[in-house]
């Protein structure tokens, strides 16, 4: 008996005896880490950071780590029987391109962060260029000045970089030829695509070094306002430009600057609201320039929360007004059927829009909804008025949707086998936003084999901004949506706008699958 209670009074001491003693302190230390397209890096133990310069032909948002060695250094003299592990691996890959943060384990846990940097060498040179070109970043834009008399409709750029090394441009730069107005470019690499504007203009005669001379040129838009200017002769100091509404005070904002140009984008603007704008050099203060933001109209009854029966067809917004449309009343004169209806329960607020494809009696019909008006029928065939008179320049489209994809089991029939391929497959949904400049205002298309429709395309000068959402991916909830607008002309302002929504992509086609439903609700336009 006693040996049983002094083996319990021992396993308790012992008990006590590790409860009390701490983990000794082990630092977790890198000691080398190498990545692809690593050009330096520095380890700083103290601070527990890496600074790294990456190469600009390695894709900083998925960099390959190739090498890691790790240190557990004690904090006082002693023998270390742990080895520290790192919450990152050998061959895998890593988004740099913000601050990276992982752990790297001990007896405790101590934080690393990772600081990548990518330099990037940027330029464009043209024949008779009058000084340095000026590249904005951030806006990506581009300005530059030729000698005066150059002819902007005959301009020859010898050289052009506006990203990594390795990327292309579309279209091809040097046959970029017309700058009597913004051209735009587009430039890919790793996968994306970034939108650059070039501008050019006529260089101006030399100036005396004096306030007058800062004039302000300015592209307004609704919530913001692209302003440049040109150094005078012998200025010195802090470009920027200063801008007020009414009688409020002006408001700096400090200007990027190249040769003698410097610009900057004026944010946070009131809509169709008159500002005062001078530039400013050090204590040169400019001629004061007016200019007034555009208007941001929202597209009418966008929320779907109204709807109305027009004979046989459900339709969106209010009798007599032309807004929304759909095929309803193309497919509601055969077996009464309404492809697009009022969703009351399935809703993000209010009530939205069900598009349901389907098989009208006698032939497929997508569940459609676009800015516009049916045009009546072309046979067995919808003909369909796309686009509402419209003037403003929205930058995005944003709303709700959820999608409920089928497989394909309609094909179109007439059209010699061209969507033989999508049988069986997923069915896709289909949103996207056009902003045109049609003397006519808006565009007829006719699904009668060959089909008559809008060429979305750059081909088309007609079509000054553009963008999309394709998706066939099966959705459980509403989820938010954000389409930007690639502005391919910024010169000119639009006279209509085409917004479509349809729950089978090629539905126009008369392909798809009867089981496919789109639900939308809560349509915006944004300007900022």
């Amino acid at each position: 008996m006693k040996r049983i209670i002094a083996g319990i009074l021992w396993v308790l001491a012992e008990g006590c005896i590790s409860n009390d003693v701490p983990d000794p302190v082990i630092y977790g230390n890198v000691t080398k880490i190498e990545f692809n397209g690593q050009q330096k890096c520095a380890i700083n133990t103290k601070t527990r950071t890496i600074e790294l310069t990456l190469s600009d032909t390695v894709d900083i948002q998925r960099v390959c780590l190739n090498t890691l060695e790790l240190e557990a250094t004690p904090a006082r003299k002693q023998e270390v029987l742990i080895l520290p592990e790192a919450s990152i691996a050998v061959d895998t890959f890593l988004n740099l391109s913000q601050p990276y943060r992982f752990t790297v384990t001990t007896y405790q846990e101590y934080e690393w962060t990772i600081k990548a940097e990518q330099p990037i060498e940027r330029w464009l040179k043209v024949e008779n260029q009058a000084g340095d070109e000026v590249i904005n970043v951030r806006e990506k834009m581009v300005s530059v000045y030729l000698k005066k008399g150059q002819n902007l409709s005959d301009v020859r750029i010898t050289d052009l970089q506006l990203g990594p090394s390795i990327a292309t441009y579309e279209p091809t730069w040097f046959n970029l030829k017309d700058f009597r107005r913004k051209q735009t470019i587009l430039m890919n690499c790793f996968g994306r695509t970034e939108r650059w504007e070039i501008a050019m203009f006529e260089e101006r005669e030399e100036e005396e070094p004096s306030g007058e001379g800062l004039s302000v040129t300015v592209d307004a838009w609704a919530h913001f306002a692209y302003v440049n200017a040109k150094l005078s002769a012998g200025s010195e100091g802090i470009p920027a430009f200063e801008y007020k509404s009414g009688g409020g005070a002006w408001q700096r904002v400090e200007a990027e600057v190249s040769g003698n140009v410097f610009q900057t984008k004026l944010g946070g603007l009131k809509a169709n609201t008159r500002y005062d704008v001078r530039a400013v050099v050090g204590g040169q203060i400019g001629t004061e320039s007016t200019f007034t933001t555009e208007r941001d109209d929202q597209v009418p009854y966008s929320n779907f929360d109204t709807w109305y029966l027009d004979g046989k067809a459900w339709c969106t917004g209010e009798d007599g007004i032309v807004t929304w449309d759909s095929g309803n009343k193309g497919s509601a004169n055969y077996g009464n059927t309404n492809p697009t209806t009022e969703e009351k329960n399935d809703v993000v607020n209010g009530s939205a829009a069900r598009l349901a494809s389907c098989y009208a009696v006698i032939k497929f019909a997508a569940g459609s909804l676009y800015t516009g008006k049916f045009g009546g029928l072309d046979g067995m065939n919808a003909k369909l008025d796309f686009g509402i008179p419209y003037t403003c320049r929205p930058t995005q489209l944003k709303g709700y949707y959820k999608y409920i994809p089928g497989v394909v089991n309609k094909v179109g029939d007439k059209y010699n086998g061209k969507f033989d391929f999508l049988r069986g497959t997923t069915d896709s949904c289909h949103i996207y936003i056009a902003l045109c400049d049609w003397e006519e205002k808006t565009f007829q298309a006719n699904s009668t084999p060959p089909g008559t429709f809008v060429d979305y395309s750059r081909n088309n000068p007609s079509i000054l901004a553009y963008g999309e959402l394709k998706s066939n991916r099966r959705m459980t909830k509403y989820e938010p949506f954000t389409i930007e607008l690639e502005w391919r002309n910024m010169e000119r302002k639009p006279t209509c706008i085409v917004i479509v929504a349809t729950s089978s992509k090629y539905g126009d086609y008369f392909t798809g699958s009867t089981e496919s439903v789109l639900l939308l609700d809560e349509f915006e336009l944004v300007f900022d």
